[in-house]
């Protein structure tokens, strides 16, 4: 079968049952210049390519957004090696993000309470607020 174009469905059969699946799960495909050639339309494929947010309405169904097919993938069960690797750093990037922020939280506010701490045990300052002639300060009782 040579496609121009086709809707791209989250399961089997989507757009020949009624109602069809809501337009923010439907992906109308275009093939550009050279058609597709596929030799079952119900097998499940990987469709790559560029997406852009587009309402498109047909007979079948409403389609929120367009794909420029660049290729089809054949769709498999198992698990690729991008899956795995986007898996494996995003929980690696998780923990040591989660363990960094931890520390320097920690850090930061250790040395903030340490610095707050200081100021408030050596300021003994004492003046007088020329406005109105009163001594202020922390100390001023002491005096």
């Amino acid at each position: 079968t040579e496609l121009n174009e086709f809707l791209l469905v989250p399961y089997y059969g989507a757009c020949i049952h009624t109602p069809p699946p809501p337009a923010n799960q439907v992906v109308h495909v275009l093939t550009g210049e050279k058609p597709l050639v596929i030799e079952n339309t119900y097998d499940p494929v990987w469709a790559i390519g560029e997406m852009k947010v587009q309402t498109m309405v047909s007979g079948l169904a409403e389609a929120g957004y367009v794909l420029e097919l660049e290729r089809v993938v054949p769709y498999t069960e198992t698990k690729t090696g991008m899956e795995t690797g986007m898996e494996t750093g995003m929980e690696t990037g998780m923990e040591t993000g989660m363990e960094t922020g931890m520390e320097t939280g920690m850090e930061t506010g250790m040395e903030t309470d340490m610095e707050t701490d200081m100021d408030a045990s050596t300021d003994t300052s004492v003046g007088t607020d020329t406005s109105t002639g009163m001594e202020t300060g922390k100390d001023r009782d002491a005096n």
